[in-house]
């Protein structure tokens, strides 16, 4: 069973296995990615919610990902 701690604690983001949404991390699994399969052997998404959806997705789109966004969502861009 998942740590219930864990669960309840509002400030955990991301996905446990990888640690938290960010540039670093998700270099770490594309290199993780280029090893095991090779580079340009296959195709990988980006997928972000929040504060983290258009700086990730930004990211992988110039990593050469496919990656998904919905703009009525992301509230941290601000006006304009």
């Amino acid at each position: 069973m998942a740590d219930q701690a864990a669960l309840r604690d509002p400030n955990r983001e991301g996905c446990p296995e990888w640690g938290r949404p960010s540039a670093e991390n998700l270099m770490v699994m594309r290199q993780t990615a280029d090893r095991l399969f090779g580079h340009d052997a296959y195709e990988f998404s980006v997928l972000a919610a929040g504060r983290h959806q258009m700086p990730l997705s930004t990211i992988g789109a110039i990593l050469g990902s496919h990656v998904g966004v919905g703009l009525e969502d992301s509230r941290s861009l601000g006006g304009g």
